[in-house]
């Protein structure tokens, strides 16, 4: 089975924990999509903690690195897939490893 999840909710943000964890591709796009749908919707904002670089690249409006407890690298999604923040690299070579040869 998945493994949990979590999601807390008010009226001005959700926050989504590892909202695609254990799913697979198509699965998690169709839950990447309830997302924005939701965002747009209710007008809110949504916090996601993950490490599924495709979804980051579906949903977000910017993008945070925390790395020991600090925020090492900041951006929008497209500012991500050209970083030479080397933890950056490292996450996006799980989407797009051509990038990388």
């Amino acid at each position: 089975p998945p493994r949990s999840t979590h999601c807390i909710s008010s009226a001005a943000s959700d926050v989504y924990k590892r909202q695609t964890s254990g799913l697979d591709p198509v699965t998690g796009s169709v839950i990447d999509k309830l997302i924005i749908s939701s965002v747009k919707t209710i007008g809110a904002s949504a916090i996601t903690i993950t490490h599924d670089m495709a979804s980051v690249s579906r949903i977000a409006d910017k993008v945070i690195l925390i790395d020991n407890k600090t925020v090492a690298w900041s951006g929008t999604p497209k500012e991500m897939m050209t970083s030479n923040n080397l933890r950056i690299k490292e996450f996006i070579k799980t989407i797009n490893p051509k990038l990388f040869a």
